[in-house]
């Protein structure tokens, strides 16, 4: 079984697309954990509800890409909609981010995922998940990304899908 990590986030209806997409998953692969989740702004400066950002992490025997397109027919189900702008307001998005010590580059799928370190929405909760984390093919531990000053804010529906994962859904 390989160790996965899914960046999540959701600004339309988070409480119930984000709590839909941990079923769904949960019936797919191992899920172990979830991060806490945090509020956000829009990226892109957007007039836009805030998201609720996470990191899930899980264990699977699907290949990296089968699990992306997995990823991808639960967003579809909780009625993602794509559209040219990345930016857009959505219902669910999981990005695979990190796939055991994997390193790929292809146009479907980059692992680790390059936002990982752009994005305080990602590491942060990474981190609390894997302290001591190091991306792979980097020496340099996540870690030393870390403001102490940062501000983020706690989004309540961390205990809602903790409670769903403990429960065994």
């Amino acid at each position: 079984m390989a160790d996965f990590y899914i960046a999540v986030g959701s600004n339309i209806d988070p409480e119930t697309n984000l709590s839909e997409g941990l079923k769904l998953l949960s019936s797919r692969v191992h899920l172990l954990r979830v991060s806490t989740h945090y509020r956000t702004a829009p990226l892109g400066e957007r007039r836009q509800p805030e998201y609720i950002n996470g990191i899930w992490h899980g264990q699977t025997d699907i290949a990296p890409l089968k699990l992306k397109k997995t990823l991808g027919h639960i967003e579809n189900h909780c009625g993602r909609v794509r559209e040219n702008d990345p930016f857009a307001s959505r219902t669910l998005d999981l990005d695979l981010i990190l796939y055991e010590d994997l390193q790929l580059d292809s146009p479907e799928l980059v692992i680790p995922n390059p936002e990982i370190k752009e994005r305080t929405f990602i590491y942060i909760p990474l981190l609390e998940l894997e302290p001591d984390i190091r991306l792979p093919g980097d020496k340099s531990p996540l870690a030393g990304l870390v403001n102490p000053d940062m501000e983020l804010y706690y989004s309540p529906i961390t205990e809602i899908l903790r409670n769903l994962l403990d429960s065994g859904l």
